[in-house]
């Protein structure tokens, strides 16, 4: 997987022995970097390109860009919705089905008997296995306090219950020490997760970074 925008020289490629780390000086080349990957990855057009085998490959599907990490939540709209669909088609397999069918047909029956205690007429949609799932609510656990293993919980969640991505930090050597960062990035690479960070000025090299620096002349470094 690569990732190149006009900017850059060459694309930055990921790979299984270096975490790559791209130091953006310029605010404005900063900002607009930040702004072009987080539209893209809702879905709409930009300059970033990311690509797979030379071949462009979208955004939206295939990377995720996190900025906030206080609060950093587990509990996300899209990864909650995989974990339901996952659980839906576990609850239809030959182990569950009886007990399923036998759970929906008995609220059925609940809300029509509720119903009748009420004046007017009612009628509800037929209930699903996946609207159950939400209406109960469904969350992962997860501890109050930032921590990096609490990251890593995240990224380990989307690659079992969506895809392989890539994941984009910004900043992220602001919020942790040195220590921290080591440990964090040792297990990035034994797990071979692709991930990149976006910082908006260099911090002391680490052993396992291969970083590529803008200054705030728009020169490139590295």
């Amino acid at each position: 997987m690569k990732l190149v925008f006009p900017e850059l020289s060459r694309p930055i490629e990921f790979k299984e022995d270096k975490v790559q780390v791209l130091v953006l000086e310029e605010p404005t080349l900063f900002r607009s970097v930040i702004a072009d990957i987080y539209r893209q990855c809702a879905g709409e057009g930009g300059v970033c390109v990311l690509s797979e085998k030379d071949t462009p490959i979208p955004f939206s599907k295939n990377a995720e860009i996190i900025s906030s990490f206080i609060p950093f939540e587990l509990n996300r709209k899209t990864l909650l919705n995989k974990i339901i669909s996952a659980m839906e088609k576990i609850s239809v397999n030959e182990r569950f089905f009886l007990q399923t069918s036998e759970v929906l047909s008995s609220v059925e029956r609940l809300v029509s008997d509720i119903s009748y205690e009420l004046s007017g007429e009612f009628e509800c949609e037929k209930i699903s296995t996946a609207s159950l799932l939400k209406a109960v609510g469904i969350r992962i656990h997860e501890e109050p306090e930032l921590s990096l293993s609490k990251v890593l919980d995240y990224m380990e969640l989307v690659r079992e219950y969506d895809r392989e991505k890539l994941f984009i930090f910004v900043n992220l050597h602001s919020y942790f020490a040195v220590k921290e960062i080591n440990v964090f990035y040792s297990t990035l690479l034994s797990h071979k997760y692709k991930a990149l960070l976006i910082e908006s000025h260099e911090h002391k090299r680490q052993p396992s970074e291969e970083i590529r620096t803008i200054d705030v002349d728009l020169c490139e470094i590295g």
